[in-house]
């Protein structure tokens, strides 16, 4: 997978995660996070940027002068990456301006990582910003030999995700 493909299927898991916690239909609801098969083994990992109390996912990261100068995504927008994956989650999750279509398949964690992974399939023509950064964040593999604050794309290869876990 290219780290687009990457950041775009993780962007919809986190936004179906956002959208089933804001629901006043459902209880007792455990964020989703995927397992990966990578080069190095069967992973887990955060590979979009989040920068403080900030819910929108960082776009663009650049050292400044005092510190590291960010821009955000924008919201439902078609000129980012996030932009068009929040627009294709919400076309497939929501009714009516109702956050409530399909949101059952948070019990069918296989089906719904299909969906997903569908519907995050976005085209990324040279218009479209997309992340700027080159690591992910609290790489660790599941048979815990390795636990790294932070890894290189570059560093390993992602073949594919393997599975949807629920956060505890």
């Amino acid at each position: 997978m290219d780290k687009n493909e990457i950041f775009a299927l993780e962007y919809s898991i986190k936004f179906f995660n956002k959208l089933c916690k804001t629901s006043n239909t459902i209880e007792d609801f455990k964020p989703f996070d995927i397992v990966w098969d990578t080069s190095l083994g069967l992973a887990k990992f955060k590979a979009i940027h989040f920068s403080g109390k900030i819910s929108d996912p960082v776009l663009f990261e650049s050292p400044g002068y005092y510190e590291v100068s960010t821009t955000f995504s924008t919201f439902n927008s078609s000129s980012d990456l996030f932009g068009l994956v929040q627009k294709q989650i919400i076309k497939n999750f929501s009714s009516d301006g109702f956050i409530n279509k399909n949101l059952y398949l948070r019990n069918r964690p296989d089906i719904l990582l299909n969906e997903l992974s569908k519907i995050s399939q976005v085209e990324v023509s040279e218009d479209l910003k997309t992340p700027n950064y080159s690591s992910v964040f609290d790489f660790e593999l599941l048979d815990g030999s390795i636990k790294l604050p932070f890894i290189s794309l570059n560093s390993f290869t992602v073949n594919g995700p393997v599975s949807l876990v629920s956060e505890n």
